[in-house]
């Protein structure tokens, strides 16, 4: 691996050396702040729910395309600024904690709104929905980075499949199950009750902020001077001009964040073109929860054997699938329509798997210290295309047609599924230099 600019390179730690305080309290802890998050997540989905909601109270295809947007300006773009000041704070758990209770906040703000309007519409109320959609991103950007880090800290690298696996799983059931039992209703066609949505979300992300406190974390003590933003983002730079193996990868991301900013249009497209109802959305966002669990096992086993980069690979592959089945789906007879678009959401499950596979990678090759720019800069990378291209999207889908965006989004995406094979596996490489090195001093 070509050098990154820090000190002698350092591989991820093993069982022995990370933190060990309370290590089966954390586990049991982050699985249930994990399912919280999860739970809290089915009522919002951005590439069911929200959309959809969007589209009810006077969206268009450039606002639907302002979604994806909007949520990677705030994963990206926050987390690069904020890296080195999280990379100094002695416990990563009150981040977590603080994050995660804004990000409930905001979505009971929206609820509060929906039950003063009382059933109107103004026309300041998708602007508006998208500002708070906005500043809810921002703290998912601290959330998603602290939470990663947290990982880095208290699992060790061999249990870090286990952990999604398992959390997935159980998330899964419980997404499901009120999907089934609370969305059904919430849902109705001339019934949609959206308040409901928004509290229950807001409820479950001030539970997961409750969990994060009780987690187990000896205080990190750093000497270091917290950097400018100048100073961050030049860091950012020199990463992907230095690390050759990270520039590849943030390669790679790109390509996968393309597919993001197709989400908000599979349901436009189905509802649009096969003439499905609000009361359709529940079924998609049990599939594609569904998904998530289902596609945590295999990848996370293969994770954990194998190595994250087959991982990606395979995750890559799939993805491609999700365009190309949507609009097969359109011209099936109707009857098996819905059962279509099931499979298409069951695929898009995948999309949060790949994207903890790909953090778990990057926490590999990276030292501890230098894990925070990896993170932010490798989610700045994928989130770069859809800042860029999620409005022209959703602009293009009503001008030119869906067919046309799907094609050329998994044309790309399946660029980048090639460039997985000039990766290079950090199991075997940093085994490498661990032969090399006894060897050097005469162990072997």
């Amino acid at each position: 691996m070509e050098a990154t600019g820090s000190p002698a390179h350092k591989t991820e730690p093993t069982t022995d050396e990370v933190q060990q305080t309370g290590t089966r309290h954390n586990f049991i802890v982050l699985i249930l702040y994990n399912v919280a998050i999860r739970t809290g997540w089915i009522f919002k989905t951005e590439s069911v729910v929200l959309p959809a909601i969007l589209d009810a109270i006077g969206g268009g295809g450039w606002l639907r395309g302002c979604l994806p947007m909007l949520s990677k300006l705030g994963q990206s773009v926050t987390p690069v600024l904020a890296s080195d000041r999280l990379r100094r704070a002695s416990r990563q758990k009150f981040v977590v904690a603080t994050s995660s209770g804004l990000m409930g906040l905001f979505f009971m703000s929206l609820a509060a709104t929906w039950i003063w309007l009382n059933g109107q519409t103004p026309k300041w109320l998708p602007l508006f929905f998208l500002l708070v959609y906005g500043l809810f991103w921002i703290c998912v950007g601290l959330h998603n980075l602290s939470v990663s880090l947290l990982h880095g800290k208290l699992v060790a690298v061999q249990s870090r499949g286990r952990l999604m696996l398992v959390a997935m799983i159980l998330g899964a059931a419980t997404s499901v199950a009120c999907a089934w039992f609370l969305m059904r209703p919430w849902l109705a066609d001339g019934n949609t009750q959206f308040t409901w949505l928004f509290a229950s979300t807001g409820t479950a992300f001030l539970l997961a902020g409750v969990l994060g406190l009780m987690l187990k974390e000896d205080r990190d003590h750093s000497t270091s001077n917290v950097r400018s933003t100048r100073q961050t983002i030049a860091s950012a730079f020199n990463l992907v001009r230095t690390d050759g193996n990270f520039r590849l990868l943030a390669l790679i991301a790109a390509s996968f964040g393309m597919s993001n900013t197709l989400f908000p249009h599979y349901q436009a497209y189905a509802r649009q073109y096969m003439e499905f109802g609000m009361e359709a959305l529940v079924p998609w966002v049990i599939a594609q929860n569904i998904g998530t669990a289902v596609f945590g096992i295999p990848v996370g086993i293969i994770a954990d054997r194998f190595g994250n980069r087959l991982a990606i690979r395979w995750a890559m592959l799939l993805l491609c699938l999700t365009p190309i089945l949507t609009m097969i789906t359109n011209f099936i007879p109707a009857d098996y329509q819905q059962v279509g678009c099931c499979v298409v959401f069951f695929l898009l499950g995948l999309t949060p798997v790949t994207m903890r596979i790909f953090s778990n990678y990057t926490l590999e090759i990276a030292q501890r210290a230098r894990q925070p720019i990896y993170l932010s800069t490798l989610g700045f990378c994928m989130a770069l295309p859809v800042i860029l291209m999620s409005t022209a999207v959703g602009a293009l889908v009503d001008l030119i047609s869906f067919e046309s965006m799907f094609i050329m989004v998994v044309s790309i995406v399946f660029v980048g599924w090639t460039l997985t094979f000039k990766l290079q596996e950090p199991r075997i490489h940093n085994l490498q230099h661990q032969i090399a090195n006894r060897q050097t001093i005469g162990l072997e």
